[in-house]
């Protein structure tokens, strides 16, 4: 029979806590102000929270707001005005929105399939530019590096 004491002892709780997503993972920081973005957005007139649970909502709307957010970052503007948020905070909102809309089949996809924008035919753009340049350069094709 094995030492009680030195055997080690295994929390069944633990054991479960294993298979599951690690939300530990996610900072304080993230968590506060991406609450307070959708708190904020909930808030102003004409709006409720989790509204987009209630009514179909336009995929295009929360990409469009994605991007505006992310080009104010890329010109160096860090805070949201209107929100006073980090715009990133908005961008990780929009991110929940569409999740959740997703998930509860109120999510519109709205969106044009057309340009192809996948990474497969990024991939192949990057590729065709790569010829462009090289008969921009040279005045000839050569495709042996490129097929």
């Amino acid at each position: 029979m094995a030492d009680p004491v030195s055997e080690p002892k295994v929390n069944p709780k633990q054991l479960e806590a294993n298979n599951r997503i690690p939300l530990h993972l996610l900072p304080p920081c993230f968590l506060l102000h991406v609450a307070a973005a959708l708190w904020k957005g909930g808030s102003k007139p004409g709006r409720w929270f989790f509204n987009w649970r209630d009514n179909p909502v336009n995929l295009s709307t929360y990409i469009d707001a994605i991007m505006r957010h992310t080009l104010a970052i890329a010109a160096g503007e860090w805070q949201d005005a209107d929100m006073d948020e980090p715009h990133w905070a908005a961008i990780a909102a929009s991110c929940v929105i569409i999740g959740d809309a997703y998930y509860c089949g109120t999510l519109v996809f709205d969106i044009r399939k057309e340009p192809d924008y996948s990474p497969t035919r990024m991939r192949q753009y990057e590729a065709d530019r790569k010829l462009l340049r090289e008969v921009a350069r040279t005045g000839t094709i050569s495709l042996r590096n490129f097929w």
